[in-house]
């Protein structure tokens, strides 16, 4: 309760030492000049608590007061430029840089809250960046003792070196042991902040450079069945949310049925089974069968077209039913016909 009390009072000490500031700037002689100045510098709070705090009857209100709306524009464009080059820098983990620009700012404003809340956004993935890599080089180093480990065993039970080749691999052991230990708290921080993807590989790598650690198979096989249960969950959310599109998409289907725009009814029973394969099946099985009975349709008018010598109309009726029966050997005679036709016309036209 006094920590916060002393807190609240220095807070509105420095509230009311910034308030006597702006009246005693607003006292001064060349004020205009002052708050150019300070808009130069980007100090836009203190120019604008200046102005408010100046007296109607002083020659340079009028003049100054309506620059306000323009330096709170000034002062908007500073803080997104701030913001938009911190953000750059802080995208290229160059943290140093970021804080170092955020406090240049926030030394010209410093109640922004936008650049406050930057500045801990900054300062929060700095180390997170940090843990990351630590976290990344001790990874890799569990990696590499696992990668030598038949080697250093080779090297002592050969005998080479003798006593020196084991005070080698009680060396390597140690640093095993250790780099293990470490892996396990970094797995365990993890699962407690259910990171279970990271937790799962640091306790990976800790368990087989110490197998016989039970802690560490059984905090292991937690983990696993955490992100099998995270799995099969979000397995199950994802049905529920497809199913929740079926009555959209049958009366999507319907509609392109009624249409006649057979491929965008194709489409929709194509989203149908991946989401109910079984299900979609018959609503396949009826855009079959107005395919079927298209597709006749449009041979049957390309035929006709066909012999009353409207052979270039006719392939393109063909060429449509083609779309709807890629495979079907009838559509594809005709075309051929059509085009043999068409480049004879050709030939004898030359």
């Amino acid at each position: 309760m006094i920590t916060q009390r002393i807190k609240t009072g220095i807070a509105l000490v420095l509230l009311a030492a910034s308030a006597g500031c702006a009246s005693f700037y607003a006292q001064m002689p060349n004020v205009e000049q002052r708050i150019e100045a300070w808009v130069h510098a980007h100090k836009y709070q203190k120019a604008l608590d200046t102005i408010k705090a100046l007296d109607p009857e002083h020659d340079a209100y009028d003049e100054l007061a309506a620059r306000v709306d323009a330096i709170r524009g000034k002062r908007r464009n500073y803080i997104r430029n701030i913001q938009e080059k911190a953000g750059g820098l802080m995208d290229r983990q160059q943290w140093g840089q970021a804080e170092a620009l955020l406090e240049g700012a926030l030394e010209n404003l410093p109640q922004a809250p936008a650049l406050k809340a930057q500045r801990e956004v900054c300062e929060k993935r700095r180390r997170e960046s940090i843990r990351q890599n630590e976290r990344n080089i001790l990874l890799a180093r569990g990696r590499y003792l696992l990668t030598i480990r038949t080697w250093e065993k080779k090297l002592m039970e050969g005998g080479a070196g003798g006593y020196s080749a084991k005070k080698r691999y009680r060396a390597y052991q140690q640093e095993v042991d250790e780099t293990a230990g470490q892996l396990y708290k970094i797995g365990r921080r993890a699962y407690e902040k259910e990171n279970f993807s990271i937790a799962r590989e640091a306790m990976r790598i800790s368990n087989r450079l110490c197998p016989d650690s039970e802690e560490t198979g059984e905090l292991l096989s937690r983990i696993r069945r955490k992100m099998q249960a995270e799995l099969a969950e979000a397995r199950s959310q994802k049905a529920a949310e497809a199913e929740k599109q079926w009555p959209m998409l049958n009366a999507e289907f319907r509609r392109a049925l009624a249409d006649r725009d057979l491929a965008a009814a194709r489409r929709i029973v194509g989203e149908m089974a991946r989401i109910n394969p079984e299900k979609a099946g018959e609503y396949n099985a009826k855009l079959e069968q107005h395919i079927e009975q298209e597709v006749r349709e449009l041979i049957d008018r390309g035929q006709m077209l066909y012999g009353k010598g409207y052979i270039r109309e006719a392939m393109h009726i063909w060429q449509a039913a083609l779309k709807l029966k890629p495979e079907d050997p009838e559509i594809q005679k005709n075309i051929n016909r059509a085009e043999t036709f068409l480049e004879n016309m050709d030939r004898w036209g030359e």
